[in-house]
């Protein structure tokens, strides 16, 4: 007898070294995660400034093209009143050639008169002589002025042509500014969706910090809470029920495996709280085969009698308002619960922290 007791000692202190070490090693798996969400907030903060600083740039970009596209539209403008005005004196300068010509047929008829009557009238002949050169000094002046008036039309023409060469490049330069315009307006629209998109990875990766932080509370609750025990010593429970007794051998079974947390409900990608209590009663062939593990609690365990006044007995779930979905076990020596947790499968006292919710009866 002093030999099996010294045995159950000393499987009671590994198994307890045992349960420590895992929460130990569960603690630092669950801190590394905050750490890389710390660095990728602080990465993400400058992404967000560095974009911040580039909408500042295309704001004062698009400002400048704004006011080059003013002044060219001004010179534009300007352009199109001196043509205005140069159109309007070539056509004066046409009248007045015009009336030029006129003048001269005119002149011509005169002097035609004036040598029918000289040679009619040969004691007019001093007259008629000065009376030709006035003719003759007029008509050169106005052909002067003709000479004159082409010079002025081809010098109206070669500067329209200037003005309408200007013109050309103004509209040029003012559909480069419209371009650049759109150019800035389409960079402005894309650093405002990168500046969007960048707050979304904060605010997601600020979700999952207070996410991890809230998993450090409780983690810290669960090893204040922790229960030890000797998870060899299923067949304490054989006075209780045979169907407790397979309940806790199937859960240490599953806890000397390994199986830890985790979102797929599968033994080899992990279990939530209440996947997991579902997956047992599986086991323990309370539970059909082909039922989804997904749902929180799953329909399994929502189809079992559910109780909030008379207290718990061996076997049944302790469903919380976190979630965890626990069995309660009448241990030797105090109550405790029994199940899956964020750092793996756990004994802990029934009031561990979260508020409890009411009973699943599992009848075991």
């Amino acid at each position: 007898m002093r030999k099996q007791a010294q045995s159950v000692k000393e499987l009671e202190t590994h198994f307890k070294q045992r349960a420590s070490k895992n929460v130990r090693s569960a603690l630092a798996w669950t801190l590394i995660p905050a750490a890389v969400a710390l660095v990728i907030l602080v990465y993400t903060a400058n992404q967000v400034y560095l974009a911040q600083l580039e909408i500042a740039t295309a704001d004062a970009e698009l400002s400048m093209a704004q006011r080059a596209l003013a002044g060219t539209l001004a010179d534009a403008a300007r352009l199109r009143q001196e043509t205005d005005m140069a159109s309007q004196e070539l056509e004066q300068t046409r009248v007045e050639l015009a009336m030029t010509q006129a003048e001269v047929a005119r002149y011509q008829a005169e002097v035609e008169v004036k040598t029918a009557e000289l040679q009619n009238i040969q004691n007019e002949n001093e007259t008629a002589t000065r009376k030709i050169a006035v003719t003759a000094g007029v008509l050169a002046s106005l052909t002067k002025q003709h000479e004159f008036a082409k010079t002025e039309l081809g010098e109206t023409r070669s500067e329209l042509a200037q003005l309408s060469k200007q013109y050309d490049a103004a509209k040029l330069e003012l559909e480069a500014a419209l371009e650049a315009k759109k150019q800035a307006q389409a960079d402005l629209k894309a650093a405002r969706a990168d500046a969007d998109r960048y707050r979304s990875q904060v605010d997601d990766l600020r979700s999952r910090l207070n996410e991890v932080q809230q998993s450090l509370r409780e983690s810290a609750a669960f090893v204040r809470n922790t229960v030890e025990l000797d998870w060899g010593a299923a067949k304490e429970f054989a006075s209780l029920s045979v169907a407790a007794a397979r309940l806790f051998d199937v859960v240490s079974d599953m806890q000397a495996r390994g199986v830890r947390w985790g979102l797929k409900n599968t033994v080899a990608d992990g279990f939530t709280s209440p996947g997991f209590a579902s997956f047992v009663l599986r086991e323990l062939g309370r539970r059909r085969e082909a039922e989804p593990l997904g749902e929180t609690p799953p329909q399994a365990i929502r189809d079992l009698p559910f109780d909030r006044r008379r207290p718990p007995k061996t076997g049944d779930l302790m469903v919380y308002e976190t979630g965890y979905t626990m069995f309660y076990f009448e241990g030797p020596r105090r109550p405790f619960v029994l199940g899956m947790t964020p750092v793996g499968i756990l004994a802990l006292a029934p009031d561990f922290g979260p508020r409890l919710l009411g009973i699943y009866r599992t009848g075991l």
